[in-house]
């Protein structure tokens, strides 16, 4: 019978220790946030003299000069791309490689969890070695492959490129696929359910929580990634090249390090907002339930 109250467990101070050490990196993030927003609307030589203050004046007008130099251009003849296109750019980008990457990792861990066969465990230790062992310097050969293919250049190519299972995301899916009880996937198979049908219809359901906070991280870890972008898609630059760019400006109007602050918080922005939005599910637990006789 369910009486509603809640057990509090004691504290102890290994809970102590942690709980004040997540509170003074919160404190942190907050303080890094606040002086570079209460900085970004600062002029030169306030910023320069008062970097911990409030701002004398609020130079909103900042912000209006970051809209009209956030840009790049291709080549020294090629199109120029503004705020509004790099945000378009990283968003395709970002959202399909985290599409991508996720599907493929929740399939092969869904695959080799289910089914255990010796390809399936070599498939495990490899993902363990690429982690313990990264390939380095392959950088060079994979830029001549996608040339070879046609894909250079391209969004489809950069899906691919990002459609791997090499990543601790795996192993996450897989300890959740494995955790899942066999009654499930037999009662299917006897009511005629085929292999895919199972995963869409039955395992999904249990694992969309953690599929979906994996997209999210996905998301913020392409969308801050720039240097992809910018080998493999030149013509095409996201938001994070884009302030890669800015940072390095040396036009006299957004030359200051203020300005700067501001074009940070303006490519920041997007991520704030999907995080306000979906922080249950990046936060949240998952349960599981069995089946009863």
């Amino acid at each position: 019978m369910k009486t509603g109250l809640k057990i509090k467990k004691p504290a102890t101070a290994y809970t102590v220790i942690c709980a004040a050490f997540l509170w003074i990196f919160a404190l942190s993030l907050i303080f890094l946030f606040a002086y570079a927003f209460v900085n970004s609307v600062k002029g030169i030589f306030d910023y320069i003299e008062n970097p911990l203050g409030l701002p004398e004046k609020w130079e909103w007008g900042n912000y209006l000069l970051i809209w009209e130099y956030f840009y790049t251009k291709i080549g020294s003849s090629g199109p120029i791309y503004y705020l509004e296109h790099m945000f378009a750019f990283g968003f395709l980008y970002a959202a399909g490689c985290a599409a991508a990457s996720t599907a493929v990792s929740a399939l092969t861990a869904y695959a080799t969890a289910q089914f255990d066969y010796k390809f399936s465990k070599i498939v495990y230790a490899l993902v363990l070695f690429t982690m313990a062992c990264p390939i380095i310097g392959a950088q060079a050969s994979e830029l001549q492959m996608v040339k070879t293919l046609g894909i250079y250049d391209t969004f489809i190519g950069c899906f691919i490129l990002k459609s791997n299972f090499l990543s601790m995301y795996y192993l996450v899916l897989f300890a959740l696929f494995k955790g899942i009880p066999k009654e499930f996937d037999e009662a299917a198979r006897i009511d005629g359910a085929g292999t895919f049908t199972i995963f869409f219809k039955i395992m999904l359901p249990f694992a969309r929580n953690t599929i979906f906070t994996i997209m999210l991280l996905h998301f913020i870890s392409y969308w801050n990634d720039y240097q992809t972008p910018l080998l493999y898609l030149p013509s095409y630059p996201t938001i994070a090249y884009g302030l890669f760019k800015f940072s390095f400006s040396t036009i006299p109007d957004i030359a200051g390090n203020h300005i700067k602050l501001g074009g940070c918080l303006v490519v920041a922005l997007p991520i704030f907002v999907v995080y306000m939005i979906f922080q249950n599910r990046l936060i949240g637990n998952i349960s599981l339930g069995g089946i009863k006789e």
